[in-house]
């Protein structure tokens, strides 16, 4: 099967860090990056540059501190993971589901020695491809349509069997592409995606696990969601209906993924 997961960002570097492996005897660099898009919007996706040598990892690290521009391609990686939570009533501890997403880089980003801002590159900082098939039931509201796709992996990230290498970011739709996509869409849907990563920070609230306690937690979570400016329809699509249905009666035949948008209720 054809695979297509690529990601192009250029934006201004913040938040380095550097780890070595003495094992694999290579190094991690991670960043976030504020990337300008031209309809005005920051967006700080954050990114994960694997196998560096420890002296170029270092040497890139000093580069970064300086918080230069810099010229990332990628693939997005998601990973459905726990997170612990502290109760501020009671001190108990509790895990809570989340879908880790961040960019891998398929190469050493390009550090721009010039000086450039954000703006310069706003018509060309973000751009996302997949070719995938929606795992989740969609969820339509008000002409915005939200789904998770699955996603196969062409770039092998660490020692991770073949049979996971899957990703299952969000989508998201709007206007005309959102309302297409709710009456073309359901689970099984082979679609090629063109868009714009986009990221938004959320405080999610969730119950204590503690019996004794019960109370909410509050804590911050940070969304990678890829925005559609483009949407072909390849397979197991509608292509006769022409109006509108409530995709939330669609099939059962899909993935339980999710990990938010609060699981799968959905937030938007």
């Amino acid at each position: 099967m054809a695979r297509e997961n690529s990601v192009m960002l250029v934006g201004r570097i913040s938040n380095p860090s550097v780890t070595h492996s003495e094992e694999t005897e290579s190094s991690t660099l991670t960043f976030s990056l504020a990337v300008l898009r031209s309809n005005k919007r920051i967006d700080y996706p954050r990114v994960a540059v694997y196998g560096v040598e420890k002296s170029k990892a270092y040497e890139l690290y000093e580069q970064m501190k300086r918080k230069p521009m810099a010229i990332v391609k990628g693939v997005i990686e998601t990973t459905l993971c726990s997170k612990t939570v502290v109760c501020p009533i009671c001190g108990g501890k509790t895990k809570v589901p989340r879908l880790f997403t961040r960019v891998v880089a398929t190469g050493i980003p390009f550090v721009l020695r010039e000086y450039y801002t954000p703006s310069d590159f706003a018509e060309v900082s973000n751009n996302v491809k997949l070719l995938g098939e929606v795992c989740t039931r969609l969820q339509s509201r008000n002409g915005c349509t939200l789904y998770q796709l699955n996603v196969d992996r062409s770039f092998r990230i660490g020692n991770v069997p073949d049979d996971e290498r899957h990703d299952r970011p969000w989508i998201k739709s709007f206007g005309s592409i959102g309302e297409e996509d709710a009456w073309r869409l359901s689970p099984g849907s082979v679609v090629y995606i063109s868009g714009a990563l986009q990221t938004r920070h959320v405080d999610r609230i969730v119950k204590c696990t503690n019996p004794c306690c019960e109370g909410e937690i509050k804590y911050p979570e940070l969304y990678h969601e890829v925005i559609t400016s483009r949407v072909e329809y390849l397979h197991n699509c509608d292509f006769a209906q022409e109006g509108y249905f409530d995709v939330n009666d669609s099939s059962d035949d899909c993935f339980e993924v999710f990990s938010s948008p609060e699981e799968s209720g959905a937030m938007y």
